[in-house]
């Protein structure tokens, strides 16, 4: 579960495009409010009009249960080079 919270005052509106390609599917967020969207596990998505939303992600099983948040990338953030032996 993709859950966003939007703390702005006006409402906004994410796509979900799954990744490699798939249909995109849209989700409103209203001011002050907060959105949960079912997503397919094991799954990739780009998102789009998330500027100013918060988000996390969610998963329960029978035997587990697992939350963690989304964070962008900080404005320091550089890639990491690997070097294999």
């Amino acid at each position: 579960m993709l859950h966003l919270v939007n703390p702005g005052a006006t409402a906004a509106t994410v796509t979900l495009t799954p990744l490699p390609g798939g249909d995109p599917q849209q989700a409103t967020v209203p001011s002050d409010g907060q959105v949960s969207v079912s997503v397919r596990s094991q799954a990739s998505y780009s998102l789009s009009g998330v500027q100013g939303l918060l988000a996390s992600v969610s998963l329960t099983s029978d035997a587990a249960s697992s939350s963690f948040s989304l964070n962008p990338p900080g404005p320091l953030a550089q890639p990491i080079t690997v070097y294999p032996r």
